[in-house]
């Protein structure tokens, strides 16, 4: 009699794996996977020269869990009809989005974030702060502002907020950097910040070097 094979699902995964947090998701599915797999796993990171993906259902892909920045990728999955996990696909980067509201989600608890970044700085001393929202204002960036802020207050703290001026700033990192440096200089020292995200931050370190700001 003929062997029966166990047909392996094949699962894609689509993050960009630049920033600490995707290549830590990344790490969690393999591990998830040598526990309750086999999977095939697909791995798509956006990167240059890597060939994309126009018909995810022509590779007979059995499920997706994706980031929600691969926008270029997005409209091809979000057609399949196999089962996705988006990872924070409810804390939209733009007001509006919608389209994401249907799909499973695993997402950040962006108010725990805030309250242990304020707790931290205040165990070490800190009697000023300030917050450094992400360049859009998104919904997980004001979660995070908003339970920082409300646990400052608790101790009748209170915090700077910087946000991107103008649409122009936005776009271009060399006009929101000479803002920054402007706020920043302003700010009482020694001053605890916290940054909406490790990018913001490291912008905020160089923005410190350049402004011979002390860190």
């Amino acid at each position: 009699m003929p062997t029966l094979v166990r047909k392996v699902p094949l699962v894609m995964i689509l993050l960009e794996t630049s920033n600490k947090i995707n290549r830590d998701r990344v790490q969690g599915i393999l591990r998830y996977e040598r526990l309750f797999g086999p999977w095939r796993l697909h791995i798509v990171e956006g990167k240059r020269f890597e060939q994309p993906v126009r018909d995810v259902a022509s590779l007979g892909v059995s499920g997706i869990l994706s980031g929600t920045t691969l926008t270029e990728l997005l409209p091809a999955v979000m057609r399949t009809h196999v089962p996705i996990v988006f990872f924070d696909a409810q804390q939209p980067y733009k007001h509006g989005t919608q389209a994401f509201l249907k799909y499973s989600t695993v997402t950040c608890d962006n108010q725990a974030i805030g309250r242990l970044g304020a707790e931290f700085l205040l165990k070490q001393g800190f009697s000023h702060f300030a917050y450094v929202a992400d360049i859009w204002n998104s919904l997980w960036s004001q979660g995070r502002e908003e339970s920082f802020r409300e646990r400052l207050e608790q101790t009748e703290s209170s915090c700077a907020v910087y946000q991107v001026a103008s649409p122009e700033a936005r776009n271009d990192w060399g006009i929101d950097q000479k803002t920054l440096a402007k706020w920043l200089k302003e700010l009482p020292k020694p001053i605890g910040i916290l940054a909406a995200s490790d990018s913001r931050g490291r912008q905020i370190l160089d923005t410190c070097q350049l402004a011979g700001i002390g860190v």
